[in-house]
């Protein structure tokens, strides 16, 4: 019984929550009215108390607790305390102050950068300028339209076209027509060539004593004198046969019982005499491709000798081959070169000579 008269009921002490927690103290936290009323009444009364921080002191346990504030409660606009950050719990600080991090104190205003004032002046005047141009080309002339200026136009200069290359064309030298006309056309202007088509066309005969005139032509038309000959005799070159002949030119087939004969007439130019084409061409006749003017091997030839025939000077080598003859002479304003005497003798008539 001794036990139980010196037994005194425990003091209450105010719990280290309760005088913590006050309004105004730090780390105040809002509680619920239901939360501290058990709290007031003892329920905490055995809870062992925690650590206070070193720089507070214990409240002594005869100071009366201060009296407890309404709470506040919080407004709408405001996060709950619940949601805050633990370091706006623990610093007892709004969450408007927590939350302003910026390095610039309160009430001084932020003054824009200068990169970012240099922009703005630029584009300020670029701007103006943009409007001042868009004005003086574009709206006052609208507006203030200047009359009496006829418009200028400047002419559009027109390609000028190629020119089509002309063929060269071809009027025969006979003056009486020959038995038949033909036109061959050649590939090239190599020997092999002509020759090759002399043959083929040779294998349509005409009667004995007939002449055929043939057209000889290539890409650009009419065959030119000066190229047929360089290619028929090559040594003929050395006379600058461009400067003695025109280019248009008569190619005649002569037939007979012993075979078929080209004969070829060149028109000599107006400043050119006869007689400077036969010294000329004398000088070369020792060394004149003969053969090459006839379609088929002739054989050899004897040496050139100097003949005439009604008034008119020429020169010829006879053939071993029957019937052929090489005669060559200037006759009035042409130069015929004939591989058969008769031949020769055939196409005169037919020149009015």
């Amino acid at each position: 019984m001794a036990e139980d008269q010196n037994f005194q009921s425990p003091k209450q002490v105010p719990s280290e929550d309760s005088a913590l927690n006050q309004p105004g103290s730090p780390g105040y936290v809002y509680r619920p009215k239901s939360q501290r009323s058990e709290e007031q009444n003892g329920n905490n009364v055995f809870k062992t108390p925690a650590p206070k921080p070193p720089s507070e002191p214990m409240p002594s346990e005869e100071s009366a607790p201060e009296p407890i504030q309404p709470p506040v409660p919080p407004s709408e606009t405001e996060a709950s305390p619940d949601f805050l950050a633990p370091e706006t719990v623990e610093q007892g600080l709004p969450p408007a102050e927590v939350m302003d991090t910026s390095p610039i104190p309160g009430g001084v205003e932020r003054k824009p950068s200068a990169i970012k004032t240099i922009l703005m002046v630029f584009l300020a005047i670029a701007f103006i300028a943009g409007v001042g141009a868009l004005t003086y080309f574009v709206i006052l002339p609208l507006v203030f339209p200047q009359g009496g200026e006829t418009p200028t136009t400047t002419p559009v200069s027109q390609p000028t076209p190629t020119p089509t290359p002309q063929l060269a064309s071809h009027q025969s030298f006979l003056i009486s027509p020959a038995a038949a006309n033909v036109g061959v056309a050649l590939s090239d202007l190599q020997y092999l060539t002509i020759v090759t088509a002399l043959q083929e066309e040779s294998l349509n005969p005409l009667a004995d004593g007939q002449v055929k005139e043939v057209r000889l032509s290539d890409s650009s038309g009419q065959v030119a004198f000066p190229r047929f000959l360089t290619a028929v005799a090559p040594v003929t070159s050395a006379l600058g046969v461009n400067t003695l002949f025109e280019n248009d030119f008569t190619a005649l087939l002569y037939y007979d019982a012993l075979g078929t004969w080209p004969v070829y007439i060149a028109k000599l130019k107006s400043d050119i005499t006869p007689q400077s084409v036969s010294d000329q061409l004398r000088e070369i006749d020792s060394v004149l491709e003969i053969g090459n003017f006839y379609i088929l091997p002739p054989g050899s030839f004897s040496s050139f000798r100097s003949g005439q025939y009604q008034v008119y000077s020429t020169r010829y080598a006879a053939g071993t081959q029957s019937g052929a003859s090489f005669n060559y002479g200037i006759f009035g304003p042409y130069l015929i070169l004939s591989t058969s005497f008769d031949g020769l003798k055939a196409t005169l008539p037919l020149l009015g000579l």
